[in-house]
């Protein structure tokens, strides 16, 4: 690097001409340099941009450069106990012995530089935490080396290898008893829309938490399909990897029993101290996919995190929760749908209306898969309500809508650009339905809803609790 700093001196003071091939040379140098490193130790990072001999200059001022993008910080395990990150009795074993990360912006801030140099000289002493994983470069590369797990409403610097980013035992200890929430549970306590941004953030923690003890009902049901020569095989090894494989292959119906019991209780918890009957669920739709439809890409809309609890509680087995929340979603969600169905134009065609209407007929038709997926109670009640609407919805009430716009807006004098915000209108609830399975004949093929990994929907949590920040 110090030969690097004197070909920059020269090519300022034109000792050596700045020639392309030059410049080409220096920058894929740099380059190699760079990729050459797996790593570089944190502190020593901190060490090399604090010294001001390794500053770069030139005429418009002075800057400094870390050598490389990714970083390693030694995992300091007894610290790390210690501090109470982690349990008295952690297994250290299941520690990383050092954080790797890589930061992915060209420039970073003042305060990420400072959250850099705190991690670099706290030795696991104390515990670090973030408001929000998506927050500055900094907690988005400890949340991609596994590093930074959500706690409740923080988020904690965390060496645990794990197959989650949230610290389970801490995570169900805040919300199931030591947080409160007020009393958004009395009727007379008015949850408004700015205070609902921080309802959905809630919402989203516990949907979190219930995710991950589904996650272990799914890990269960899948030893228990092993094969008999695949298990004979694990007994022969003695691997930790193959215990863990046995031991829950052994317990397999004890586990599942005992995680969606979890889930029940999270969920019942959750409703409990924020009920949706008075404090509503939503108000901000955000873009969270995007879906293809005859080679046209179109973004998914979701508001709310409630709707998913629908599905959570058919997951957990319990049909009796899923439809006292369903039925109330429903009501919910189809009043929203009615208000765009019979708004004046100008509001129906307003773009910045749209998000609002097509989240509200996504969330409806993610209650209608999750009641008449064959995991969900297809025959009740609850099924054949949502069943009703959707088809009512496909085979009459968007083709009344698109009836009665196209006659207002035929005398309208900016028809032209109104018949095109109808066709998008038209375009996108084409593609929305066939994206849930409905064909040519109105008739779902089958529950089209988003699949996603463990992983792929607590990430998607964290981006959607970042957004409301």
């Amino acid at each position: 690097f110090s030969g690097m700093r004197e070909l920059y001196g020269a090519f300022q003071n034109q000792s050596i001409k700045p020639t392309e091939n030059a410049i080409n040379g220096i920058q894929n140098a740099l380059k190699a340099i760079n990729e050459g490193w797996e790593s570089i130790d944190l502190t020593a990072a901190m060490e090399f941009v604090r010294d001001d001999a390794n500053m770069i200059k030139n005429q418009a001022g002075s800057s400094r450069f870390f050598p490389t993008k990714t970083f390693s910080l030694k995992v300091n395990k007894d610290n790390v106990i210690k501090s109470g990150v982690v349990a008295k009795n952690a297994d250290k074993s299941k520690m990383m012995d050092e954080v790797v990360f890589t930061i992915g912006a060209r420039i970073l801030t003042r305060e990420e530089i400072m959250m850099l140099d705190i991690l670099a000289n706290n030795e696991w002493k104390r515990g670090i935490y973030f408001s929000s994983p998506y927050g500055s470069q900094v907690s988005r590369a400890l949340l991609n080396a596994g590093a930074l797990k959500q706690t409740g409403s923080t988020y904690e610097v965390n060496p645990m290898i794990q197959d989650a980013p949230i610290d389970v035992e801490e995570m169900h200890a805040s919300l199931m008893t030591v947080q409160h929430f007020g009393k958004m549970n009395d009727p007379k306590v008015l949850t408004d829309y700015y205070a609902r941004r921080h309802v959905i953030q809630y919402r989203s923690q516990f949907a979190a938490l219930a995710r991950y003890y589904l996650h272990q009902v799914d890990k269960a049901n899948r030893v228990k399909t092993y094969p008999a020569a695949y298990i004979d095989m694990l007994k022969t090894q003695n691997t930790p990897e193959s215990k863990e494989l046995l031991e829950l292959r052994a317990n397999a119906d004890k586990i599942i029993a005992e995680n969606k019991k979890k889930v029940t209780e999270i969920l019942d918890r959750c409703e409990q101290v924020m009920p949706v009957a008075i404090v509503l669920d939503g108000g901000e739709p955000n873009q969270s996919a995007v879906f293809e439809y005859q080679g046209a890409k179109y973004p998914r809309y979701s508001d709310g995190v409630t709707g998913d609890f629908v599905q959570m509680y058919y997951d957990a087995g319990n049909i009796a929760g899923a439809e006292k929340l369903g039925v109330q979603l429903e009501k919910q969600y189809r009043q929203a749908i009615e208000f765009f169905l019979n708004a004046p134009t100008h509001l129906v065609l307003n773009s910045a209306n749209h998000a609002h209407f097509f989240a509200a007929v996504d969330s409806y038709l993610q209650l209608f898969a999750a009641s008449n997926d064959i995991g969900g109670n297809p025959d009740g009640q609850f099924a054949k309500t949502t069943e009703k609407y959707v088809s009512e919805l496909m085979n009459q009430k968007l083709n009344d809508l698109y009836k009665r716009l196209e006659t207002e807006i035929s005398s309208d004098a900016t028809r032209g650009r109104k018949a095109m915000d109808l066709l998008s209108l038209k375009d996108y609830f084409e593609a929305l339905f066939s994206e849930f399975g409905f064909g040519s004949a109105n008739q779902p093929i089958q529950n089209a809803a988003p699949n996603m990994d463990f992983n792929q929907l607590i990430q998607e949590q964290l981006k959607q609790d970042s957004v409301l920040e």
